[in-house]
């Protein structure tokens, strides 16, 4: 008799959560990160990555570590879990890595993984594991349009109980919302 076990049965997907990385986005801070500011459009990234920081600030009494995007090196990438704020294809590291991540952004729609949401002004939020070190999350913050609701990116190390969130800024409400399977799927 032979057993055969398969690890990954969908055989598409690099990562399978572990203790280092089992999502959801509250995770992201058990650890180190760096909040990676938007260096091409800071009128509205920058926006999310101040409102986030000083939410940080006003929570934990301590500021948190905060670079520009095309500052992140190699240390920072095999030491910290990277926070990436930024609008529609606009953060010079997330360009680097978006093909690895399953996301597609455009300006009248967000799709992640399977779900697709129509519309603009939207925002999201997403935990993945970082393509440049499995062992580490990039979690991104972003709009797919030039309005920006920041307070839908506040208290995130209470609230973020998912793995991702796609929200209608206009009408304030969450559309989407939901984890990956063991495979990051």
């Amino acid at each position: 008799i032979t057993i055969t076990i398969e690890k990954n049965p969908m055989g598409t997907m690099k990562y399978e959560k572990s203790h280092l990385i089992e999502g959801p986005i509250n995770h992201v801070f058990a650890s180190r990160f760096i909040v990676v500011e938007d260096s091409e459009r800071p009128d509205s990234s920058l926006n999310i990555a101040s409102v986030f920081t000083k939410n940080w600030k006003d929570n934990y009494f301590e500021y948190c570590k905060k670079k520009m995007d095309y500052e992140i090196n190699e240390k920072d990438i095999a030491n910290c879990n990277l926070i990436i704020c930024h609008t529609l294809h606009s953060n010079i590291f997330l360009n680097k890595i978006i093909d690895q991540l399953p996301i597609e952004l455009s300006h009248d729609e967000i799709k992640i993984g399977e779900k697709t949401v129509h519309g603009e002004n939207l925002a999201y939020q997403l935990v993945y594991p970082n393509p440049l070190n499995h062992n580490k999350y990039i979690l991104l913050l972003g709009a797919n349009g030039s309005m920006i609701d920041s307070s839908f990116f506040e208290d995130l190390s209470y609230k973020g109980w998912f793995e991702y969130e796609v929200f209608k800024q206009r009408k304030e409400e969450s559309v989407a919302t939901g984890y990956f399977n063991k495979y990051w799927q």
